[in-house]
């Protein structure tokens, strides 16, 4: 049986590895790195909405989240916007814990697997 946190891992790893060979691995690579920092400092909801207005990487970005999310049962149809605006409180925070613990994987393995740098932008 697997723990959540290896479940995270495998499926975070799978989906940057997926980005290798794109033409948007740097892009993709920083918004690795970005995303658990803005959803510190402006909350999971806020920065969701900001990665899809921002479109291709980060977008995808978006997209790799909810499949994760889904996958764990915790939105359907992946919809995650959807699901952010319309859940209570203890669901959103749970969303928002579990958005950071994928977060952090992706992010370790945009830095290990794409060669992802944080250029300070």
């Amino acid at each position: 049986m697997r723990t959540r946190e290896q479940d995270r891992m495998r499926q975070s790893l799978h989906l940057v590895r997926a980005q290798k060979d794109t033409s948007t691995v740097a892009e993709y690579g920083r918004a690795c790195l970005k995303f658990p920092v803005l959803v510190r400092t402006a909350g999971l909801c806020q920065t969701v909405a900001f990665y899809r207005s921002r479109k291709g990487a980060h977008l995808t970005y978006v997209s790799d989240l909810a499949t994760q999310l889904e996958s764990a049962g915790l939105i359907k149809n992946r919809d995650l916007l959807a699901a952010l605006t319309t859940e209570d409180v203890a669901t959103y925070m749970l969303l928002t814990r579990e958005a950071l613990a994928i977060g952090n994987w992706m992010r370790r393995f945009a830095q290990s697997e794409l060669g992802a740098e944080d250029t300070g932008e």
